[in-house]
Protein backbone atom coordinates (compact mmCIF):
# COMPACT_ATOMS: atom_id res chain seq x y z
CA UNK A 1 0.00 0.00 0.00
CA UNK A 2 1.73 3.25 -0.80
CA UNK A 3 2.05 5.42 1.86
CA UNK A 4 0.17 8.72 1.87
CA UNK A 5 1.78 12.09 1.36
CA UNK A 6 1.68 14.78 3.52
CA UNK A 7 2.42 18.43 4.40
CA UNK A 8 4.60 19.25 7.21
CA UNK A 9 4.03 22.71 8.66
CA UNK A 10 6.29 25.16 7.46
CA UNK A 11 9.03 26.64 9.71
CA UNK A 12 10.37 23.34 10.44
CA UNK A 13 14.01 23.16 8.95
CA UNK A 14 16.86 20.87 9.00
CA UNK A 15 18.70 20.48 12.15
CA UNK A 16 21.48 18.50 13.66
CA UNK A 17 22.54 17.55 16.84
CA UNK A 18 24.88 14.99 19.06
CA UNK A 19 23.65 13.52 22.50
CA UNK A 20 24.88 13.91 25.64
CA UNK A 21 24.39 11.23 28.09
CA UNK A 22 25.42 11.91 31.61
CA UNK A 23 27.57 8.77 31.69
CA UNK A 24 28.36 8.80 28.16
CA UNK A 25 26.71 5.38 27.32
CA UNK A 26 25.20 4.36 24.06
CA UNK A 27 21.12 5.58 24.03
CA UNK A 28 18.84 3.59 22.23
CA UNK A 29 16.41 5.70 20.29
CA UNK A 30 12.99 3.44 20.57
CA UNK A 31 11.85 5.20 17.24
CA UNK A 32 14.87 3.55 14.99
CA UNK A 33 13.01 0.38 14.85
CA UNK A 34 15.92 -2.90 14.93
CA UNK A 35 19.00 -0.41 15.15
CA UNK A 36 22.13 -0.20 17.57
CA UNK A 37 22.77 2.04 20.73
CA UNK A 38 23.72 5.61 19.43
CA UNK A 39 27.37 6.68 20.57
CA UNK A 40 26.85 10.07 22.77
CA UNK A 41 29.50 12.23 23.36
CA UNK A 42 32.43 11.39 25.45
CA UNK A 43 34.45 13.13 28.16
CA UNK A 44 35.35 13.23 31.39
CA UNK A 45 34.17 16.92 31.82
CA UNK A 46 30.63 15.25 31.00
CA UNK A 47 31.48 12.69 33.67
CA UNK A 48 32.53 14.59 36.65
CA UNK A 49 29.68 16.99 36.23
CA UNK A 50 27.23 14.22 36.66
CA UNK A 51 29.13 12.53 39.89
CA UNK A 52 32.55 11.68 38.44
CA UNK A 53 34.35 8.72 36.88
CA UNK A 54 36.38 6.45 38.27
CA UNK A 55 39.24 6.14 35.72
CA UNK A 56 43.03 5.34 35.50
CA UNK A 57 45.60 7.84 34.62
CA UNK A 58 45.56 6.78 31.11
CA UNK A 59 41.93 7.15 30.87
CA UNK A 60 42.61 10.70 31.99
CA UNK A 61 44.44 11.61 28.71
CA UNK A 62 41.51 10.33 26.36
CA UNK A 63 40.61 13.40 24.58
CA UNK A 64 36.59 13.57 23.90
CA UNK A 65 35.50 11.64 21.70
CA UNK A 66 32.17 12.95 19.49
CA UNK A 67 29.08 11.71 19.38
CA UNK A 68 27.48 10.23 16.43
CA UNK A 69 26.00 13.64 14.85
CA UNK A 70 22.08 13.13 13.68
CA UNK A 71 20.80 15.15 10.98
CA UNK A 72 16.94 15.85 10.89
CA UNK A 73 15.25 16.72 7.34
CA UNK A 74 11.36 17.01 8.22
CA UNK A 75 10.35 17.68 4.65
CA UNK A 76 11.42 14.32 4.23
CA UNK A 77 11.01 12.83 7.43
CA UNK A 78 14.38 11.14 7.23
CA UNK A 79 17.38 11.17 10.07
CA UNK A 80 20.67 10.49 8.98
CA UNK A 81 23.60 9.17 11.01
CA UNK A 82 26.93 10.75 10.71
CA UNK A 83 30.04 10.08 11.96
CA UNK A 84 32.28 12.77 12.55
CA UNK A 85 35.03 10.56 13.56
CA UNK A 86 35.22 9.36 9.47
CA UNK A 87 36.84 13.01 9.10
CA UNK A 88 39.09 13.08 11.84
CA UNK A 89 41.67 10.53 11.52
CA UNK A 90 44.27 12.05 13.67
CA UNK A 91 41.52 11.70 16.49
CA UNK A 92 40.91 8.25 15.98
CA UNK A 93 44.38 7.28 16.05
CA UNK A 94 44.97 8.85 19.31
CA UNK A 95 42.19 7.47 20.93
CA UNK A 96 43.18 3.85 19.49
CA UNK A 97 46.82 4.62 20.98
CA UNK A 98 45.54 5.67 24.52
CA UNK A 99 42.97 2.67 24.17
CA UNK A 100 46.05 0.45 23.26
CA UNK A 101 47.67 1.40 26.43
CA UNK A 102 44.42 0.85 28.24
CA UNK A 103 43.60 -3.00 26.72
CA UNK A 104 47.94 -3.89 27.45
CA UNK A 105 46.78 -3.07 31.13
CA UNK A 106 43.89 -4.43 31.30
CA UNK A 107 43.12 -7.21 28.01
CA UNK A 108 39.38 -6.91 28.87
CA UNK A 109 39.51 -2.91 28.24
CA UNK A 110 38.11 -2.89 24.82
CA UNK A 111 38.67 -3.63 21.33
CA UNK A 112 39.85 -0.81 18.18
CA UNK A 113 37.55 2.12 17.80
CA UNK A 114 36.35 2.91 14.55
CA UNK A 115 34.02 5.17 13.09
CA UNK A 116 30.59 4.53 12.03
CA UNK A 117 29.40 4.22 8.85
CA UNK A 118 26.50 6.46 7.70
CA UNK A 119 23.11 5.37 8.01
CA UNK A 120 19.70 6.74 6.70
CA UNK A 121 16.43 6.04 8.63
CA UNK A 122 13.42 6.90 6.34
CA UNK A 123 9.44 7.15 8.12
CA UNK A 124 6.50 6.89 7.63
CA UNK A 125 4.13 9.82 9.43
CA UNK A 126 3.49 7.72 12.36
CA UNK A 127 7.17 6.30 13.08
CA UNK A 128 8.60 10.47 12.74
CA UNK A 129 5.94 12.26 14.73
CA UNK A 130 6.91 9.12 17.39
CA UNK A 131 10.66 10.41 16.93
CA UNK A 132 10.24 13.71 17.23
CA UNK A 133 8.42 13.14 20.86
CA UNK A 134 11.19 11.50 21.87
CA UNK A 135 13.62 13.78 20.55
CA UNK A 136 11.20 16.60 22.40
CA UNK A 137 11.79 14.68 25.59
CA UNK A 138 15.56 14.47 25.65
CA UNK A 139 15.24 18.31 24.70
CA UNK A 140 13.35 19.01 27.84
CA UNK A 141 14.18 20.10 31.18
CA UNK A 142 12.69 16.80 32.75
CA UNK A 143 15.17 14.54 31.10
CA UNK A 144 18.54 13.72 32.09
CA UNK A 145 19.87 13.21 28.58
CA UNK A 146 20.17 16.60 26.55
CA UNK A 147 20.20 17.25 22.69
CA UNK A 148 23.63 19.56 21.48
CA UNK A 149 21.90 21.51 18.66
CA UNK A 150 24.95 21.55 15.89
CA UNK A 151 22.98 23.02 13.11
CA UNK A 152 19.52 24.93 13.05
CA UNK A 153 17.40 24.92 15.86
CA UNK A 154 15.16 22.30 17.42
CA UNK A 155 11.46 22.37 16.54
CA UNK A 156 8.67 24.02 18.92
CA UNK A 157 6.36 22.04 20.76
CA UNK A 158 3.40 23.69 18.38
CA UNK A 159 5.72 22.05 15.60
CA UNK A 160 5.58 18.88 16.40
CA UNK A 161 2.21 18.70 17.61
CA UNK A 162 1.19 20.01 14.22
CA UNK A 163 3.25 17.10 12.55
CA UNK A 164 0.61 14.52 10.54
CA UNK A 165 0.69 11.20 12.51
CA UNK A 166 -0.43 9.92 15.41
CA UNK A 167 2.07 8.75 18.10
CA UNK A 168 3.04 5.05 18.53
CA UNK A 169 2.75 3.12 22.07
CA UNK A 170 5.51 1.35 21.77
CA UNK A 171 7.57 1.94 18.39
CA UNK A 172 9.99 -1.15 18.86
CA UNK A 173 6.97 -3.91 19.31
CA UNK A 174 4.98 -5.77 16.84
CA UNK A 175 2.57 -7.24 19.44
CA UNK A 176 -1.06 -6.96 18.22
CA UNK A 177 -1.98 -7.60 22.12
CA UNK A 178 -0.94 -4.08 22.85
CA UNK A 179 -2.24 -0.96 21.15
CA UNK A 180 -0.73 0.32 18.40
CA UNK A 181 -1.21 4.11 19.24
CA UNK A 182 -0.36 6.19 22.27
CA UNK A 183 -3.84 7.52 22.39
CA UNK A 184 -5.41 4.40 22.67
CA UNK A 185 -3.63 3.32 25.83
CA UNK A 186 -6.66 4.53 28.41
CA UNK A 187 -9.20 2.63 26.60
CA UNK A 188 -7.12 -0.32 26.19
CA UNK A 189 -5.80 -0.42 30.01
CA UNK A 190 -9.73 -0.07 31.07
CA UNK A 191 -10.77 -3.36 28.85
CA UNK A 192 -8.19 -4.95 30.61
CA UNK A 193 -9.18 -4.10 34.10
CA UNK A 194 -13.03 -4.53 33.04
CA UNK A 195 -12.05 -8.23 31.95
CA UNK A 196 -9.96 -9.35 35.57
Amino acid sequence: MAEKKTTLPSGIAEFSFQIIEPRCRGLLINSLNNSQPVRTKWSLAIMNSHGGADVGGTMQRMPEIPGLSLVINAKNKTLMIVDPLKKNRDLLDRINSIQAEVSSIAPAGGRAFKHVEDQEFQFDDDRFKTLMIELQYFNSERCPIKLEIEKGSFPTDEQIAKLAGRELFDPRSNSRIQPKYADQYDDWQERLVFNT
